[in-house]
Protein backbone atom coordinates (compact mmCIF):
# COMPACT_ATOMS: atom_id res chain seq x y z
CA UNK A 1 0.00 0.00 0.00
CA UNK A 2 1.35 3.57 -0.77
CA UNK A 3 1.57 5.98 1.95
CA UNK A 4 0.12 9.80 1.57
CA UNK A 5 3.75 10.80 2.31
CA UNK A 6 5.19 8.10 -0.66
CA UNK A 7 2.10 9.84 -2.40
CA UNK A 8 2.93 13.25 -1.70
CA UNK A 9 6.59 12.95 -2.61
CA UNK A 10 5.89 11.83 -5.94
CA UNK A 11 3.99 15.14 -6.73
CA UNK A 12 6.00 17.24 -5.19
CA UNK A 13 9.07 15.74 -7.35
CA UNK A 14 6.52 15.85 -10.17
CA UNK A 15 6.11 19.06 -10.09
CA UNK A 16 9.69 19.92 -9.45
CA UNK A 17 10.48 18.70 -13.00
CA UNK A 18 7.58 20.62 -14.60
CA UNK A 19 9.16 23.86 -13.09
CA UNK A 20 12.44 23.08 -13.40
CA UNK A 21 11.54 21.94 -17.19
CA UNK A 22 9.68 25.37 -17.89
CA UNK A 23 13.13 27.12 -16.22
CA UNK A 24 15.35 25.46 -18.43
CA UNK A 25 13.30 26.78 -21.52
CA UNK A 26 13.19 29.84 -20.68
CA UNK A 27 16.86 29.78 -21.10
CA UNK A 28 17.32 27.14 -23.60
CA UNK A 29 15.97 25.59 -26.32
CA UNK A 30 13.81 22.16 -26.63
CA UNK A 31 16.41 20.45 -28.14
CA UNK A 32 18.97 21.40 -25.72
CA UNK A 33 16.70 19.38 -22.88
CA UNK A 34 17.45 16.11 -22.29
CA UNK A 35 16.54 13.98 -19.18
CA UNK A 36 20.06 13.81 -17.84
CA UNK A 37 20.52 17.81 -17.64
CA UNK A 38 16.96 18.24 -16.20
CA UNK A 39 18.01 15.22 -13.24
CA UNK A 40 21.16 17.05 -12.45
CA UNK A 41 18.93 20.26 -12.27
CA UNK A 42 16.55 18.82 -9.68
CA UNK A 43 19.16 16.91 -7.95
CA UNK A 44 17.75 13.20 -8.81
CA UNK A 45 19.01 10.43 -10.76
CA UNK A 46 17.56 10.32 -14.44
CA UNK A 47 15.64 7.00 -13.95
CA UNK A 48 13.73 9.28 -11.20
CA UNK A 49 12.05 11.28 -14.11
CA UNK A 50 11.03 7.99 -15.54
CA UNK A 51 9.09 6.97 -12.95
CA UNK A 52 6.66 10.66 -13.93
CA UNK A 53 7.20 10.64 -17.36
CA UNK A 54 7.81 7.86 -19.99
CA UNK A 55 10.01 9.67 -22.61
CA UNK A 56 11.21 13.48 -23.29
CA UNK A 57 7.84 13.81 -25.50
CA UNK A 58 5.59 12.93 -22.65
CA UNK A 59 7.67 15.34 -20.49
CA UNK A 60 7.40 18.18 -23.03
CA UNK A 61 3.93 17.35 -23.13
CA UNK A 62 3.26 17.84 -19.53
CA UNK A 63 4.95 21.27 -20.03
CA UNK A 64 2.52 22.45 -22.86
CA UNK A 65 -0.34 21.27 -20.95
CA UNK A 66 1.27 23.55 -17.60
CA UNK A 67 1.71 26.29 -19.48
CA UNK A 68 -1.64 26.44 -21.79
CA UNK A 69 -3.29 25.53 -17.96
CA UNK A 70 -1.63 28.14 -16.51
CA UNK A 71 -2.77 30.58 -19.96
CA UNK A 72 -6.34 29.37 -19.40
CA UNK A 73 -6.77 30.45 -16.36
CA UNK A 74 -5.56 33.90 -16.59
CA UNK A 75 -7.78 34.11 -19.55
CA UNK A 76 -11.02 33.09 -17.76
CA UNK A 77 -10.37 35.51 -14.81
CA UNK A 78 -10.61 37.88 -17.36
CA UNK A 79 -13.25 36.97 -19.22
CA UNK A 80 -15.42 36.26 -15.94
CA UNK A 81 -15.20 39.89 -14.48
CA UNK A 82 -17.80 41.27 -14.30
CA UNK A 83 -16.19 45.36 -13.98
CA UNK A 84 -15.02 44.75 -17.93
CA UNK A 85 -16.72 45.51 -20.81
CA UNK A 86 -16.10 43.70 -23.77
CA UNK A 87 -13.31 46.24 -25.06
CA UNK A 88 -12.10 46.45 -21.58
CA UNK A 89 -11.62 42.25 -21.49
CA UNK A 90 -9.79 42.07 -24.85
CA UNK A 91 -7.54 45.01 -24.10
CA UNK A 92 -6.68 42.88 -21.02
CA UNK A 93 -7.00 39.28 -22.56
CA UNK A 94 -4.30 41.13 -25.28
CA UNK A 95 -1.78 42.26 -22.33
CA UNK A 96 -2.15 38.88 -20.57
CA UNK A 97 -1.14 37.67 -23.20
CA UNK A 98 1.94 39.51 -24.24
CA UNK A 99 3.22 39.41 -20.54
CA UNK A 100 2.29 35.64 -20.92
CA UNK A 101 4.68 35.00 -23.71
CA UNK A 102 7.30 36.93 -22.39
CA UNK A 103 7.10 34.47 -19.63
CA UNK A 104 7.14 31.20 -21.86
CA UNK A 105 9.07 32.42 -24.92
CA UNK A 106 9.61 29.15 -25.93
CA UNK A 107 5.77 27.64 -26.52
Amino acid sequence: MTSEKTVFKKRALREQLIVAGLDFLNANRVEELTMRKLASLCHVTPHAIYNHFANKDALIEALSDRVLQDLTVIATEIVLQSSLNFEGKMIALTNAYLKFIEKYPFH
